[in-house]
């Protein structure tokens, strides 16, 4: 029984240093692509969230309009042949992809890896896999609307924790999001609402979730 304690107590310090360590963790630089891919593949572990800059003009405003450099988020997994998978809500629909071709929608290497700080066990990675079975294969919703019954990427990793009573990011009025950074792209916004921006819609950010205090960060790429 004393040698549980220890261990338990041993974990939690290792736990905390690592999470000290990332706070602090430097962006790495990587020559290509597959150099990126590598040291990924060499870090992740199941349950980690993937921030990407996805270099699109679309993505670029829902970035801008968070004040955030980060557009998309997917969730790690290995599948049934042992392979690094992430599952992400994109368009059209929600599915998994390989994890090198995931990072490689973004752009200049530019990636973030974040841990749930607390840890996962077996049983809360078997959770979040199933919860994330559930939601493959559902339409992506382009109006960022948390209340409709389609998912967008933030929505998904949002839900897919919520299974295991982790909740990541911060569900606000898209008032809200816009306010805290002037330099979002009004102009864009109204005529992809056409016309009317619904400033009192429920969203969530992938900004949101990179800047959760629950998560440590794992990798950075530049």
């Amino acid at each position: 029984m004393a040698r549980n304690i220890l261990n338990h107590y041993s974990f939690a310090a290792l736990t905390l240093f690592v999470g000290l360590a990332s706070a602090h963790a430097e962006p790495q630089k990587f020559e290509n692509w597959e150099q990126a891919c590598a040291k990924a593949e060499s870090q992740v572990a199941e349950g980690d969230l993937i921030f990407l800059d996805i270099p699109n003009f679309i993505f670029r405003n829902v970035a801008r309009g968070s004040n955030s450099w980060t557009s998309h988020v997917g969730i790690v997994f290995r599948n049934e042949t042992g392979q690094w998978i992430v599952a992400e809500s994109t368009i059209p629909r929600s599915k998994e992809t390989p994890l090198c071709q995931y990072l490689k929608k973004s752009s200049a290497h530019t990636f973030e890896i974040k841990r749930l700080s607390q840890g996962l066990s077996q049983e809360q990675v078997e959770r979040l896999r199933a919860e994330s079975n559930q939601l493959l294969n559902r339409f992506y919703g382009l109006g960022f609307n948390y209340d409709s019954d389609r998912l967008f990427c933030s929505k998904f990793a949002y839900l897919v924790y919520r299974s295991i009573g982790v909740e990541i990011g911060q569900i606000q009025r898209l008032r809200d999001v816009w306010e805290q950074d002037n330099t979002a792209s009004l102009p864009f916004w109204r005529l992809w609402f056409l016309g009317s921006i619904p400033w009192e819609r429920r969203t969530i950010t992938p900004a949101s979730q990179l800047n959760d205090q629950q998560l440590s960060t794992v990798l950075k790429g530049a």
